[in-house]
């Protein structure tokens, strides 16, 4: 389409807000991932998941950029209630996002 954009030498980003389900439920997974304590939180948090089935689990988190500025491989968890600590030591003050990744046994 024939659209005008108004440019600077800051960086720009245009985001699509549509509407896109992947098809994935958490519940149909068999994980259920919770917000992290405290928020917002300067040094160290705590970030709650529960796990319906053992999995092999993964931590990330992203910038708002989509970086990845942690990860962490939890290996193989037992069905439960589990948490991660998060320690934001080297990173700057702002916005990040979490995920627990789950790979189902």
């Amino acid at each position: 389409s024939a659209q005008d954009y108004y440019t600077t030498d800051c960086f720009m980003m245009r985001l699509n807000l549509a509407t896109v389900s992947t098809g994935l439920n958490e519940d149909e997974i068999g994980a259920n991932l919770g917000q992290n304590i405290p928020n917002p939180f300067n040094g160290s948090t705590m970030v709650p998941f529960t796990l319906s089935n053992s999995a092999n689990v993964e931590f990330v988190v992203m910038d708002v950029t989509g970086k990845i500025v942690e990860k962490q491989g939890l290996g193989n968890l037992q069905a439960g209630q589990h948490n991660v600590p998060f320690a934001s030591n080297d990173l700057a003050g702002g916005i990040y996002y979490y995920s627990v990744i789950v790979d189902c046994i």
